[in-house]
């Protein structure tokens, strides 16, 4: 019995220690969380095109576990982003993504919101092609009310892509003599052909391409001076036997942002996906295509930027266009040779050719080595703009000159 009695005892001062703890007790939030930043920018994105996934780290620097009543975005449900709070989407229905309650925070610990949007531009603004969208993010209320604003920049823009079956979901496939026999192919590639009135690219708004835009047997897509085309993955250009693709960029004043060249890139506005290959197809210009020409134009973040059957872009076909950009910009008479060893041309230890100028004179030599490095085929020049820091020059009486580079440039 005493046994029993002790034992009765002992457990009861475990069950009313265990009783006592507090180690999951929240004190409510006094509007004094710390965040890692007092502005999340979502970058551009363009209208009806989701982003990328950002997040803002919530911080509780206090030594008591905390809850947050409400997290929730202004706007509510008509806002145009959408949050998760580690792991969560909060209310069902149309608050979710909008709005949380009852967030708990542990002391000295802290919790991530990650937050996506997707913009119908239209729904905000019927005449620019370029929105600021903005909201804020509301932790509690009243007096214990904290926020952290949402920005992000929205472009319109004009959308290619193939059509769906209703039924089905089919895509639409591209159908092109793919073995040159003469007759049309049905191939897995998505995509459909241009109509007579989209085989003209303008400056006026970008261009997203979802799937293969081609370019029809007698057909010319010729894209405008400052236009910018992007494309979704698995995209491109296709221009087919008889078809032609003309793309008239011209010189820009500003090289840093060049406004007059045609820049063909991703559709992801990212900084993070500037400079990142392999997001998009290619321009494909088949062996049969016809008079194609490519001026001043930026190909970037494609698998393969530009994908030729001929010899179009062979080396006498840039040594054309070198000749002729020398003349535009005001070169008289200018000679240019391929270099050569033994009566056969000089080839590279990386398979390039050499090409020669002749020019009596050279003038503004970074506009002239940003030029020449614009024409499709050249890799690069011999002008070493801003590498060179000595230059040593001897004449036929053998005096030897040395200049060097003064700090100013």
């Amino acid at each position: 019995m005493k046994r029993l009695l002790s034992f009765f005892l002992f457990f009861s001062i475990i069950v009313f220690w265990s009783s006592c703890r507090n180690d999951f007790e929240f004190s409510p939030s006094t509007g004094n969380l710390g965040f890692a930043k007092d502005t999340v920018y979502l970058d551009t994105v363009f209208t009806n095109i989701g982003s990328s996934t950002y997040n803002l780290k919530v911080y509780n620097r206090s030594d008591e576990d905390i809850l947050i009543p409400t997290i929730q975005l202004e706007n509510g449900v008509n806002s145009f982003y959408r949050m998760n709070i580690d792991g969560s989407t909060g209310l069902e229905g149309q608050q979710e993504g909008k709005f949380f309650e009852d967030i708990e925070l542990l002391a000295n610990d802290s919790l991530f919101i990650f937050i996506e949007t997707t913009i119908d531009i239209e729904t905000l603004t019927a005449s620019d092609i370029q929105f600021l969208y903005t909201d804020r993010i509301l932790f509690d209320s009243g007096n214990n009310q904290q926020d952290v604003d949402l920005v992000t920049l929205v472009k319109d823009a004009v959308f290619i892509y193939p059509n769906r079956n209703e039924t089905s979901g089919i895509i639409e496939t591209l159908t092109f003599d793919v073995d040159g026999d003469g007759n049309p192919d049905e191939t897995t590639l998505q995509g459909r052909f241009l109509d007579d009135d989209e085989l003209t690219f303008t400056n006026e708004k970008p261009y997203v391409i979802y799937g293969y835009a081609g370019v029809d047997e007698g057909e010319t897509l010729t894209i405008e001076a400052g236009a910018r085309v992007h494309f979704h993955a698995e995209s491109g250009i296709i221009v087919t036997n008889g078809a032609s693709l003309n793309i008239n960029g011209s010189i820009s004043n500003d090289h840093e942002n060049p406004e007059n060249q045609v820049i063909l890139e991703g559709d992801r506005l990212e900084p993070i996906f500037e400079d990142v290959p392999g997001q998009w197809g290619t321009i494909w210009l088949f062996n049969g295509s016809v008079n194609n020409t490519i001026r001043y134009a930026t190909i970037k973040n494609a698998t393969i930027g530009l994908l030729s059957e001929g010899n179009q872009y062979g080396c006498e076909s840039t040594k054309i266009q070198v000749i002729r950009y020398l003349v535009e910009i005001g070169y008289e008479n200018p000679l240019a040779v391929f270099r050569s060893l033994e009566g056969e041309r000089f080839i590279t230890d990386e398979g390039n050719l050499i090409l020669d100028l002749h020019l009596n004179s050279i003038s503004d030599e970074d506009n002239l080595s940003a030029g020449l490095n614009l024409i499709p085929g050249v890799v690069e020049n011999g002008l070493f703009v801003n590498i060179c820091k000595c230059a040593v020059l001897a004449d036929e009486n053998e005096q030897v000159t040395v200049e060097l580079k003064d700090s100013d440039g």
